[in-house]
């Protein structure tokens, strides 16, 4: 048995745009850990104010409670992730992986938050049909994939027990949209290669 829920649901594809985003190294780091830590919590929550009305001070606590021991800095930087979420209802940008190929662990390692072994990848914007993301991990591990759309909608979730190295997901998706891949598990795990397949 997993240790952690898992449902299947239908949605989610890809196209492999390419957009250009230049992000500081620290923002870069923070954004990854804002999206595979503290954004599954607020996803959704988009309502035009923030919850923390007594500024990013108040919600330094609350960061480093769920996010880690992080200096002032990086709370601020994950606490302007946060606003950007609830006011803009929006991911913050990062660069696009074009996935035609498979892609090495030495460009995924950057969409990986090195705290708890999660990854949060941007694969473009989905045109609708049906497509396949292939990855495989450096070793077996217990691990969840959700595929999320712009609109916070998690339009693909399967989990994979302790034994399972390599995963092929089947994702259709019915509406064009940005989407992202945020892997997660309850230990550590490396991704080695990924790739998106269509049709």
């Amino acid at each position: 048995m997993l240790p952690f829920r898992c449902l299947l649901q239908v949605g989610g594809l890809l196209s492999l745009a390419s957009l250009s985003v230049s992000l500081p190294a620290d923002d870069f780091e923070s954004v990854i850990r804002f999206n595979t830590t503290c954004a599954r919590c607020h996803e959704g929550q988009c309502s035009g104010r923030l919850s923390f009305s007594l500024g990013a001070e108040a919600a330094f606590d609350h960061i480093r409670r769920y996010a880690g021991d992080v200096d002032d800095a990086t709370a601020q930087t994950l606490y302007d992730a946060l606003s950007r979420m609830k006011m803009n209802c929006s991911f913050a940008p990062l660069p696009v992986l074009s996935m035609r190929e498979p892609v090495k662990s030495s460009e995924l390692d950057r969409y990986r938050n090195p705290r708890t072994g999660a990854y949060f990848v941007p694969v473009g914007t989905l045109q609708s049909g049906r497509h396949r993301l292939e990855f495989r991990l450096s070793s077996p591990v217990s691990f969840r994939v959700e595929i999320i759309n712009e609109f916070f909608e998690l339009v693909e979730e399967t989990c994979a027990g302790p034994r399972v190295q390599q995963q092929i997901v089947d994702v259709a998706v019915d509406e064009e949209a940005r989407h992202y891949v945020r892997l997660v598990a309850p230990s550590p795990l490396h991704l080695e290669a990924m790739r998106w397949v269509q049709g």
